[in-house]
């Protein structure tokens, strides 16, 4: 389920739950409700709350992976492997030579998006096969190989320098074509 969706369903949906036990609360107690069936309605405001709580940890670690705050992204990309692995019928292999530049915490971020964004570009549709990621790093550079083999990914990465310096990343993803019948 993509966050988006978690937002509005999961969360969304807990703190209306939430809502909706509070009026009965006061509802209750405008009405002289006796302690023990407050005591329940609390207890269930609790439970929903908690729940609340863990979708939107669950939500914010997604964003944010602890992996990767505190051991870099090479251990947040092998986590994110494994965590993909699960789901794809295909192989997924990483590779990893060498240790990671320091990068500052939110370039590991970026990289850690982006090269989510590919994988799961790569593994979702259902004619891939072979999925192979290869990290080569230096103390100076870091450079990220991405191989897949399928008949109909229809998809171009490209990577190109900016006039000011910077790097754009362009993901060009082209509708299937159309078989004949």
């Amino acid at each position: 389920m993509i966050i988006s969706q978690m937002l509005h369903k999961e969360v969304f949906g807990s703190l209306v739950a939430c809502s909706s036990i509070g009026e009965m609360i006061r509802h209750e107690l405008s009405h002289g409700a006796d302690a023990t069936s407050i005591g329940k309605l609390l207890t269930t405001l609790d439970a929903n709350l908690r729940l609340a709580m863990q979708i939107v940890r669950e939500l914010s670690e997604r964003q944010f992976p602890p992996v990767l705050k505190v051991f870099g992204l090479n251990a947040a990309l092998q986590q994110l492997v494994r965590s993909i692995s699960e789901e794809f019928t295909g192989s997924l292999v990483l590779n990893i030579n060498g240790d990671e530049p320091k990068f500052d915490l939110a370039r590991r971020l970026n990289l850690f998006h982006l090269m989510e964004a590919v994988l799961r570009h790569c593994v979702r549709h259902a004619r891939t096969s072979w999925v192979e990621v290869t990290c080569r790093a230096s103390p100076e550079s870091l450079e990220i190989t991405v191989e897949a083999r399928s008949l109909l990914l229809g998809s171009r990465l490209e990577v190109m320098r900016t006039a000011t310096g910077g790097t754009r990343v362009a993901l060009r993803v082209f509708p299937p074509v159309p078989t004949p019948s």
